[in-house]
């Protein structure tokens, strides 16, 4: 396996539509579930052992799945960028070398953001039946700019998720308390921090990635979920 050409960058713009399994967000990682011919069983086997804890703790293979994908990412990709080599990443051993590191699964998709400074990551398929829920998420002007629209307010509340993770504040952030329009400004001032964030959109789903600074992630890098896990299997 030609494990460096898992690298290859393949630049796209906000929100363009790719059509993989794998991708780079900027510093944004994402897997797909399906199509998944490995035993679970197998695979969390030789995962960390506080992964390895977790995954047999799920019931429904799917959640297994997505919680071997996560150790998976983990593994390979802070092994990758820390040594310039993939190696097996202990847990422990990763905050002192990364400042930050964030993960998501929605849908049937895995993400994963390593940054420095601090950095969010979400993933959720393209939402049903917003309307309820739309006074809880958006600010009068964005309810007013989703108008019921699903993908409209999968991208704002997807977006909210990112910077609420990336500044720290998760729930505690009220997401119908700041407004992030217009989007395509991308840096936004939020709860006294400068906040950059960017989507793609993809097979139904939607992934931001958002950052503190003013940096935000405009890459999308394009990997191959079988080259992800047979090069994990070859380490192991």
């Amino acid at each position: 396996i030609d494990r460096f050409s898992l690298w290859e960058i393949d630049t796209c713009s906000n929100l363009h539509e790719v059509d993989d399994t794998i991708i780079l967000a900027g510093h944004a990682f994402s897997v797909s579930l399906c199509p998944f011919g490995y035993d679970v069983d197998a695979l969390i086997g030789l995962l960390t052992p506080e992964r390895r804890a977790k995954a047999r703790r799920y019931l429904l293979k799917e959640d297994k799945i997505r919680c071997v994908l996560s150790g998976i990412l983990l593994n390979q990709v802070l092994g990758k960028l820390m040594t310039d080599n993939f190696v097996p990443i202990l847990m422990e051993a990763v905050a002192p070398l990364f400042p930050a590191f964030n993960l998501s699964h929605g849908g049937k998709y895995v993400a994963l953001a390593v940054g420095d400074p601090a950095i969010g990551v979400d993933v959720e398929p393209i939402a049903s039946g917003v309307d309820v829920v739309i006074p809880l998420v958006c600010t009068t002007d964005e309810a007013a700019w989703v108008h019921a629209s699903e993908e409209r307010f999968t991208l704002l509340w997807t977006q909210k998720e990112s910077i609420s993770k990336a500044i720290g504040k998760g729930l505690n952030l009220a997401p119908d308390r700041f407004s992030i329009l217009p989007l395509d400004e991308h840096v936004h001032h939020i709860d006294g921090f400068v906040v950059s964030v960017n989507s793609w959109k993809f097979d139904g789903h939607i992934i931001p990635c958002a950052t503190i600074g003013t940096d935000f992630p405009d890459e999308l890098v394009k990997l191959d979920i079988k080259q992800l896990v047979d090069c994990f299997l070859a380490l192991n």
